[in-house]
């Protein structure tokens, strides 16, 4: 039973992140807190009216349309690199961490190019760290697989 341990927990650690609070958008007179399994279920909290939106009448439903799929290609990123992990794979769960890594940065864009106020909380955060260090992680196992796969091997003497 010789399969990693660590890369698999990374991934399960970000998958229980989404149960934390991920983030707090207001925005004219309204304003919503969610976790980011609210997020990913399209059930952010309601959070009040906004004045002009293209999105509805809810500031909930501009969080939604706008964070929601992001925060779905996340937590899928997340179950991926969880399964190969757990099935032991080399190559994969670095690639999943990346992709995790950079729709949890798109969450952040879209935001920066709205014009709410965002306060990320610790979910988001947690979730953004455990991606990057899923990330360094295997990347590291990369360049020692690849200067093990360098190395010349050793002839035997007749």
């Amino acid at each position: 039973m010789n399969r990693p341990r660590f890369s698999p927990a990374l991934f399960a650690l970000v998958c229980l992140s989404f149960l934390l609070p991920f983030a707090t958008v207001s925005c004219d007179n309204a304003k919503t807190s969610f976790t980011g399994a609210q997020l990913v279920t399209y059930s952010v909290p309601t959070g009040g009216a906004l004045d002009a939106s293209d999105c509805g009448r809810d500031i909930s439903r501009c969080v939604e349309k706008d964070g929601a799929p992001p925060a779905i290609l996340a937590l899928l990123m997340a179950l991926g690199g969880l399964v190969f992990g757990l099935r032991g794979r080399d190559k994969g769960p670095g690639w999943f961490a990346t992709g995790g890594f950079i729709a949890m940065l798109w969450i952040a864009l879209v935001g920066v190019g709205s014009l709410a106020t965002i306060d990320f909380r610790v979910g988001y955060w947690l979730i953004l760290l455990l991606f990057l260090c899923a990330m360094c992680l295997h990347a590291v196992k990369a360049v020692r697989r690849r200067r093990r796969e360098a190395q010349p091997e050793p002839q035997a003497i007749v």
